[in-house]
């Protein structure tokens, strides 16, 4: 079993479908841009049924961001049962880990595991471990926007120099020296910069600044 996604109910509701399958299984994408095949969430029963048959058996879970449908069939039935081998009935606490399906445009979970939970405080650390996994995924998209931000920065301002201190084309080495910045990361800004047309290396191998004049000449070629 891959690992399952600690979610609010609300977050269900605000994913969607990817468009696509991977291995044959299409995959739910959640608000935070996580893909998973499987969601974990904690609620309390506040509807429940089963047929004569026992054939089809739901239970209703509220979180009090939302309530979601579990529902099961023929062999997986048996999930939704208490050890009395009753549905589970209003005031259950449940932890269910399963699959999030569609049909007439209601979202519902089919499970692969259910727990029943006799401690209501866990829905407390439920909760807890959820924000806690927000605000790693907040963290983690604003470090990655600083780092962009601050490469952005780095292509301005060689560009910057460029075109103000090296009219006549300036070398990677050259800059190493001058900016005291990685090889390695001032290539890759050079690279940028050139894929977007802003720079040129001439057969010298000098970065220069792209003008009309430097492509009629046919002096234009792609970085080293």
């Amino acid at each position: 079993m891959s690992s399952a996604i600690k979610v609010r109910i609300s977050d269900i509701y605000a994913g969607r479908f990817e468009e696509v399958t991977v291995n044959g299984i299409r995959l739910f994408r959640l608000k935070t841009g996580i893909s998973t095949n499987l969601v974990r969430i904690m609620g309390v029963v506040v509807n429940s049924y089963i047929n004569p048959d026992e054939t089809y058996a739901f239970v209703t879970l509220d979180d009090t961001t939302g309530v979601i449908d579990v529902k099961a069939w023929h062999d997986s039935v048996n999930m939704l049962l208490s050890s009395e081998g009753e549905v589970y009935q209003t005031g259950t606490i449940l932890d269910v880990i399963g699959k999030v399906r569609m049909r007439d445009e209601n979202l519902y979970v089919t499970p692969t595991l259910v727990i029943r939970v006799e401690d209501p405080n866990w829905i407390t650390v439920r909760r807890l471990e959820i924000l806690r996994l927000k605000l790693k995924y907040i963290s983690t998209s604003w470090a990655t926007k600083k780092l962009k931000d601050r490469f952005d920065s780095l292509k301005d301002r060689l560009l910057e120099e460029i075109t103000n201190k090296y009219p006549d084309g300036v070398t990677l080495e050259e800059l190493e020296t001058k900016t005291k910045i990685s090889r390695t990361l001032i290539r890759q800004a050079l690279d940028d910069l050139a894929e977007e047309g802003l720079l040129y290396v001439d057969g010298d191998r000098k970065y220069r600044i792209t003008s009309a004049d430097a492509y009629e000449q046919g002096s234009v070629s792609q970085t080293p």
